[in-house]
């Protein structure tokens, strides 16, 4: 009776994982799939609005391209990627009873996490909900370089650190302790401590090495960290997006997809067709000035 019951409890289990894998699997290969032509589309926008103002306003729009293949969709396209390669593995090992279950585990952490980092995508669709999304994508070009020079000094303290304080502290004896020990400086942890494990026994070069040493890395770091803005976007791109405003339910819009020569229009509002006669090049409206100046 028992061995019936729990041969049920097994069957029913494994049933419900190979469905849940399953469908966890369709689901992926499907978001993956809409956001692969999520990116062609965005990419091929990119290439006419760059023709649009290169033909038109005669600017040569630089450092857009992120703004119609949104770094998200790329994000999105990793995670949907790992799921994928964890539910084939999942399926792929559920008959076997001896099974590494290690890598099957890092990838269904690191799955969950982009996971749920990626509905802050989404979140963001609703401005009410969407400061912190505004807040990373405005900081996120700053915060690199920020990070990239920030790096750059912190191993440079960790080496001279290891180097030097090594033998007289063990919190520098290796290298891997002495990054953790200059990490936990920055957050204020363990400054006492790590102060007066250098004592006035020491020498007295290394004793007085040691505090220049810290006091620099300390003070450095949180002068950098309060002294660290971002960078407004006045790019000649949004520039144009807001001095426009058309309604997306005007049917003219409408209307342009049923015009037989709706091809020589997509190709004349891009600037592909214009018109090499003095009015049409000496014309400009006020908002086209305002925004080759802005160029």
């Amino acid at each position: 009776m028992n061995k019936s019951i729990e041969m049920k409890y097994l069957f029913s289990h494994r049933l419900l994982v190979i469905l849940i894998d399953s469908f966890t699997l369709i689901l992926s290969i499907i978001s993956c799939i809409l956001c692969i032509r999520s990116i062609i589309q965005g990419f091929y926008m990119w290439i006419e609005t760059v023709g649009f103002f290169k033909n038109w306003f005669g600017i040569q729009l630089n450092g857009v391209f992120w703004e119609f293949v949104r770094p998200w969709i790329l994000f999105i396209i990793v995670n949907d990627l790992v799921i994928i390669t964890t539910s084939i593995y999942a399926l792929s090992t559920l008959n076997h009873i001896q099974v590494k279950y290690e890598p099957l585990t890092y990838l269904m952490g690191i799955g969950a996490l982009l996971v749920w980092i990626g509905i802050l995508y989404y979140v963001g669709f609703s401005y009410d909900n969407s400061l912190l999304i505004r807040t990373i994508s405005r900081s996120i070009p700053g915060l690199l370089r920020f990070c990239v020079c920030a790096l750059i000094l912190f191993f440079a303290f960790s080496l001279c650190g290891w180097v030097v304080l090594g033998p007289y502290n063990l919190k520098f004896r290796t290298f891997m302790s002495t990054v953790e020990c200059l990490y936990s400086l920055i957050n204020g942890d363990d400054m006492f401590v790590t102060f007066t494990i250098i004592n006035q026994n020491a020498p007295f070069g290394i004793y007085l090495f040691s505090r220049l040493f810290l006091y620099l890395f300390i003070t450095l770091f949180i002068y950098d960290m309060q002294n660290t803005h971002g960078r407004s976007n006045n790019s000649p791109l949004w520039h144009f997006v807001c001095q426009q405003y058309y309604n997306p339910k005007s049917s003219i819009f409408k209307e342009d997809e049923t015009r037989p020569d709706r091809h020589l229009l997509h190709e004349h509002a891009l600037g592909y067709m214009m018109k090499t006669t003095t009015t049409t090049t000496t014309t400009t409206t006020p908002s086209m000035q305002k925004i080759t100046t802005l160029n």
